[in-house]
């Protein structure tokens, strides 16, 4: 069983397992499946839309979704 590092947080340990295993299966849905590399992309992507509407570390963020990949 692999050790986690509690030492860091959720965002450095999602970086590792991209750079680890990209191309491994990361999320799936009814409808969609996502590997590390293409999850990746997609927070990216995210993040910066949420950058470019002023929200930054601490800011609050309200979430409003139906269940499914989305969501995570």
């Amino acid at each position: 069983m692999p050790v986690i590092d509690t030492g860091k947080d959720l965002s450095a340990l999602f970086t590792k397992q991209v750079k680890e295993t990209p191309d491994a299966i990361a999320l799936e849905d009814e409808s969609n499946t996502y590997s590390y590399a293409e999850l990746d992309q997609v927070v990216e992507a995210l993040s910066q839309r949420l950058r470019n509407y002023g929200v930054s570390r601490d800011t609050l963020v309200g979430v409003l979704l139906p269940r499914s990949a989305d969501y995570v």
